[in-house]
């Protein structure tokens, strides 16, 4: 009996599901758009369904990750736990968001007041459809919520 072997095809098979599952993780290898000229328009970029923000790895080496983002009040905020973008914003608050056709250097500021995180809570289960209670049961006490201010550019 002759041991089976991978083909070309199998082998191209393989590699396409593999990149697939990559982008469906929420890798992202896209372009950075240009550089803005102004301030985020929080009003204007509240409804972008998917924006990406780049954060540092402690490599050094920039992370691009799809997430998801509300505006409450005029301002942005933005949601995670247990992810390696949190602990790049942990260690390092100077993000770049890319939304609304441009790249945004801004800082993330944890929210700690309760009230204000339970809006944000709110503004996120309106947006994408998901029952606040349901996210709260899912993630507990573990998430990060952050105000995305402006900075510099560097």
């Amino acid at each position: 009996m002759v041991p089976w072997r991978a083909g070309p095809r199998f082998r191209a098979g393989l590699l396409l599901l593999v990149g697939l599952a990559g982008l469906l993780a929420g890798c992202d290898s896209s372009a950075p758009p240009p550089a803005a000229t102004g301030p985020v328009e929080w009003a204007r970029v509240a409804d972008e369904p998917v924006p990406r923000i780049v954060t540092r790895d402690d490599d050094g080496s920039s992370r691009v990750t799809k997430l998801g983002l509300v505006v409450v009040d005029g301002r942005g905020y933005i949601r995670t736990r247990g992810t390696h973008w949190l602990a790049n914003i942990e260690r390092d608050p100077a993000v770049e968001l890319w939304i609304g056709g441009a790249a945004h250097p801004l800082r993330a500021e944890r929210v700690t007041d309760p009230a204000l995180a339970a809006r944000i809570l709110d503004a996120f289960s309106a947006k994408y459809r998901f029952p606040a209670r349901v996210i709260r049961w899912i993630n507990g006490d573990t998430a990060r919520m952050f105000e995305l201010v402006e900075r510099p550019a560097s």
